[in-house]
């Protein structure tokens, strides 16, 4: 007799099917990528900022260049118009003094020199040392002109004393004295000028310069004193410095005078 067997329920095969298994782990593995994919920290974009060079003109730099006023264009000379006076220098203050006839203080032009300063004082004397000074040089204001006095002559040594021989004396015999030329009335003597010749100022007596176109009694002891004084004349245009003769007078002299 066929009996048929049944097992227990505990000895069935209770093992899944392959294809629900399968199945079970790509759900499992779907959700780990989703929730490894939400965890994940995002980047957050950050905007870009525009650089502005530092030498680049702003914007509101550029609305005041457009609002300034436009520049004022600089004058173009003229070449038809005449140029403006130019500024003159001031003139100079000098002092003058040393030989010169009237030392003093002379303002002169800018520019000026030392023999204008000097003809403003009223020229060298004839004790002045023309050498030693540069009538050349240009004038500057408080300048001091000193004009030198020539030095003096070294004295000459004396000459030797040599003996002296006695000699015989001399006889001169005695003769008739011719008769004198007529002279002229007193207190005048003839004139150099009458004799045909200009009248010596270092040798002439008072009468002598007395004969002279323009010179007195006055001006004539002028003269000698003055000779007296400085010593003999060097040239006849040194009768200016004699008090009394001036240019006009000289003008009648110039021509009558020798030295």
């Amino acid at each position: 007799m066929n009996e048929q067997v049944e097992l227990p329920d505990e000895r069935r095969d209770t093992r899944p099917a392959p294809g629900a298994a399968y199945l079970s782990a790509v759900l499992i593995a779907l959700a780990l990528i989703l929730l490894v994919a939400v965890a994940r920290p995002r980047a957050v974009p950050v905007p870009r900022q525009a650089v502005i060079p530092t030498n680049a003109p702003t914007v509101q730099a550029q609305v005041s260049a457009v609002n300034a006023d436009p520049p004022t264009p600089s004058p173009t000379p003229n070449p038809t118009q005449a140029p403006g006076p130019k500024p003159t220098a001031a003139p100079v203050t000098v002092y003058v003094t040393g030989e010169v006839r009237r030392p003093g203080l002379y303002t002169l032009p800018y520019g000026s020199r030392v023999g204008d300063a000097v003809r403003r004082a009223g020229g060298l004397t004839r004790r002045a040392d023309r050498i030693a000074l540069n009538l050349a040089l240009r004038l500057q204001d408080e300048m001091q002109i000193t004009v030198p006095r020539r030095p003096d002559p070294q004295p000459t040594p004396p000459p030797r004393a040599t003996p002296k021989r006695e000699q015989p004396p001399i006889v001169v015999p005695t003769r008739v004295p011719p008769t004198p030329p007529p002279t002229s009335p007193p207190g005048r003597t003839p004139s150099a000028r009458a004799q045909g010749g200009p009248v010596n100022i270092n040798s002439a007596t008072q009468e002598e310069l007395e004969t002279l176109p323009g010179i007195g009694p006055t001006k004539a002891r002028a003269i000698i004193e003055y000779r007296r004084a400085e010593g003999p004349f060097q040239t006849p245009e040194e009768l200016q410095e004699v008090s009394g003769i001036g240019p006009k007078t000289w003008e009648g002299l110039k021509d009558r005078v020798r030295t």
